[in-house]
C-alpha cells in the first residue's frame, strides 16, 4: 500500500514538473522586429521600380511549437505598428522567424502552404494579367541573449524582375513595334525557405503551367538604324527561370504550334518594317491591310531573382514566320534570321541616354 501511494504521489510530481515547464517555456517577453528592404533600383522608362512595403506578416516557431502565425506588422505615420504577439521563449531556447509581403496561408496565388519544424514552403502560381511582387525574409534559430531581444528581417525579392531594351540591325529601315509577347513561360512553382541560411530560399518550378506575358503600347516603340537600345518593356514579374528556347531552324523548321506544344519560350513582336523610300517590308500602311504583322524570335534567356537590376538587350535583324521558317519580307527585302549571340545581359547602370547603347 505504502508503495503504491509512493507511485501516485511520484506520477503526480510529475504531471506538475510538466505543467510547469510548459508555462515556463514562454518567457512572455515581446519580439522586437525590425525590418529591412533592399536599396531597389528606381530608374527610367523599363526599368523596375518597387512601391514600398507598408505591410508584412511574420509567423514564428520554438523547436515544433509555433509561437505566432501572421502576426501583421503595418506602417502607420512612419512607425512600424502590429497586430498580434510573438514571445520570446524562456531560457536558451532558440526561435525562428519567417515574414513574408503577404499572409502565409492558401489563397491569393498561394497554394500548399507549408509551416512545420523541418520544412516552409508554399506554391505560387503568377496571374499574367496581374502579376505582383513578393518579398520573404527569415532568421533562423535565435535567442533571446544573442540578439537582445531584436531581430531583424532582411527581406528580399523572391521573383525575377526582367525588363528588355531594344535595338536593330537592319542598315536601311525603321522598325515600328506595337505590341511585344513572351509565349511558354513557366507561372507556378514552390518556394522553400533555407534552413540553413538566413533570408535565403529556393524556387522549384512546376513544369505544368505555362502563359504568355503581354505588353501592348499605346504609342509604338520605334527602332531606328543608329543602333541606339531602345525601352522595349516594363519590368515583369516572373518566376525564377531558364525557358525552353523554340527549336525552330531553317533547315529544320518547328511551327509555332509544335513550340506551344512543347512549351518552347519564343517572342513575338507585332511589327511593321519600313524601309527607306516608304516600302513596306512588313505590315502595311493605315488603312490598306493589317497595319502590325508578327515577327517570331526564339527565346532562351534566364531569368534570376537578381534580374531587377539588369536590362536584357535584344538586336532585331529579323525572325522567323509561325511556320518556322526564316522570315523574309516583301519586295524581294531579305532579313537574316535573329542572331542568339545577340542577346545580352548587362548590368544596369545609370548612363546618359546617348551612351546606351548595344555593343
Amino acid at each position: 500500500m505504502a508503495l503504491l501511494l509512493m507511485l501516485l504521489l511520484a506520477a503526480c510530481n510529475q504531471a506538475v514538473t510538466d505543467e510547469v515547464s510548459l508555462e515556463d517555456d514562454d518567457s512572455g517577453i515581446p519580439v522586437e522586429i525590425i525590418p529591412e528592404f533592399p536599396q531597389d533600383v528606381v530608374s527610367r522608362a523599363g526599368a523596375v521600380s518597387f512601391t514600398q512595403i507598408t505591410e508584412f506578416y511574420v509567423s514564428a516557431m520554438s523547436g515544433a511549437a509555433s509561437k505566432g502565425k501572421n502576426v501583421r506588422y503595418y506602417l502607420e505615420n512612419g512607425v512600424w505598428k502590429k497586430e498580434g504577439l510573438i514571445t520570446w521563449p524562456s531560457g536558451t531556447k532558440t526561435i525562428s522567424f519567417w515574414g513574408l509581403s503577404q499572409k502565409f496561408l492558401n489563397g491569393d496565388g498561394f497554394s500548399d502552404v507549408k509551416l512545420t519544424k523541418s520544412v516552409q514552403s508554399f506554391r505560387f502560381t503568377i496571374d499574367p494579367d496581374n502579376p505582383r511582387d513578393i518579398s520573404y525574409a527569415s532568421r533562423l534559430n535565435v535567442t533571446y541573449d544573442q540578439v537582445g531581444g531584436q531581430v531583424i528581417l532582411s527581406f528580399l525579392h523572391a521573383l525575377a524582375y526582367p525588363y528588355f531594351t531594344c535595338a536593330q540591325g537592319l542598315a536601311d529601315a525603321l522598325v515600328e513595334i506595337k505590341e511585344v509577347k513572351f509565349h511558354n513561360l513557366d507561372l507556378s512553382g514552390v518556394f522553400t525557405y533555407s534552413t540553413t541560411f538566413n533570408s535565403s530560399g529556393s524556387w522549384v518550378l512546376d513544369k505544368q503551367n505555362y502563359g504568355t506575358f503581354t505588353q501592348t503600347f499605346d504609342d509604338p516603340v520605334v527602332l531606328t538604324n543608329d543602333g541606339k537600345a531602345i525601352p522595349l518593356t516594363d519590368a515583369w514579374q516572373l518566376l525564377p527561370q531558364k525557358p525552353t528556347k523554340w527549336a525552330t531552324t531553317a533547315a529544320n523548321p518547328v511551327t509555332i504550334e509544335q513550340a506551344d506544344a512543347l512549351h518552347q519560350c519564343y517572342v513575338e513582336l507585332k511589327c511593321k518594317i519600313v524601309k527607306e523610300g516608304g516600302v513596306y517590308a512588313w505590315g502595311h500602311p493605315k488603312g490598306m491591310g493589317e497595319e502590325y504583322e508578327s515577327v517570331y524570335i526564339p527565346f532562351g534567356t534566364t531569368f534570376n531573382t537578381k534580374a531587377y537590376n539588369k536590362a536584357i538587350k535584344l538586336n532585331f535583324t529579323g525572325g522567323y514566320l509561325a511556320d518556322g521558317t526564316p522570315f523574309v519580307g516583301r519586295t524581294d527585302v531579305v532579313l537574316a534570321p535573329w542572331v542568339t549571340n545577340d542577346i545580352l545581359i548587362d548590368p544596369w547602370e545609370e548612363m546618359p541616354e546617348e551612351d546606351l547603347e548595344f555593343k
